[in-house]
């Protein structure tokens, strides 16, 4: 309640789109998508979790490079769009396993609006 991302609304769009379309590429089946916002002292946290199988660790450092893909006759841009939305409005975002063990998680920091 009361959280406000600032900016352009269909560029947020863009970077939910392309989050929640990675997440069901990776389960290829059922599982869930979960996302979270929070105020914080600094800002808005916002996570984006998947019950999928998680990154490998070996791709994990590169996944927000451009043209990085691990399916073929995919442009490798979805990722890198979102790093640099998010960037644009001075914030950042990291990738990473869900603790559990199980899926991948995104958090974007975002500073107050």
């Amino acid at each position: 309640s009361g959280l406000r991302l600032r900016g352009n609304p269909a560029a947020w769009e863009r970077v939910f789109t392309n989050l929640f379309l990675n997440a069901g590429q990776a389960m290829e089946g059922d599982g869930t998508v979960a996302i979270t916002a929070r105020g914080t002292e600094r800002g808005i946290e916002i996570l984006v979790e998947d019950s999928g199988p998680g990154i490998s660790p070996k791709i994990l450092p590169r996944i927000f490079e451009p043209h990085f893909s691990t399916r073929a006759k995919r442009s490798g841009l979805g990722l890198h769009i979102v790093q640099t939305i998010v960037a644009r409005h001075g914030g950042e975002i990291a990738a990473s396993n869900r603790p559990s063990g199980q899926g991948a998680m995104f958090r974007i920091t975002l500073p107050r609006a």
